[in-house]
């Protein structure tokens, strides 16, 4: 089941590590995406944020699912994406291309550990998209580099 939810309001699942949203960069909640794998919130500042639920698998029915997901979310607008995968189990070889040949126009991905990010970019590097992608594992840095690409 998939819901587009509209409104104004301030989420708890944006909080994290007793910080406030605005401490880390972020703004007030304008829509919601749920999937499967998590939910995505597009902020004021029209970054989506993809908070992937713990144990969660990605396969490519839930890559669909999350590129249709941005799409509604960010409309016309640039894709500007935030995806937090600390708690992703794992994620399929066919997600991994549904990905690639997404539709996005930034990628920030957050991950766990220094270790996690070494890794991650080894792998990015073997397959580079056609839009920039970094890894952080600092939220607010993530958020500050997603900003340049703002319109």
């Amino acid at each position: 089941m998939i819901r587009v939810i509209i409104g104004a309001y301030r989420s708890s699942a944006v909080m994290r590590n007793d910080q406030s949203d605005a401490a880390k960069g972020g703004s007030m909640v304008k829509a919601r995406y749920q999937t499967k794998a998590g939910a995505m919130e597009m902020g004021e500042d029209h970054i989506i944020r993809f908070r992937i639920l713990p144990g969660a698998t990605v396969d490519s029915e839930t890559a669909k699912e999350c590129v249709a997901g941005v799409a509604e979310l960010a409309g016309p607008k640039r894709h500007i994406l935030l995806i937090d995968m600390r708690n992703l189990r794992d994620i399929t070889q066919g997600a991994r291309r549904i990905y690639h040949d997404g539709p996005a126009f930034a990628v920030a991905l957050l991950v766990a550990s220094p270790v996690s990010k070494v890794i991650g970019s080894f792998f990015i590097g073997l397959n580079r998209p056609s839009y920039p992608l970094r890894i952080f594992t600092s939220e607010t840095k993530a958020i500050e580099w997603l900003k340049d690409y703002i319109e």
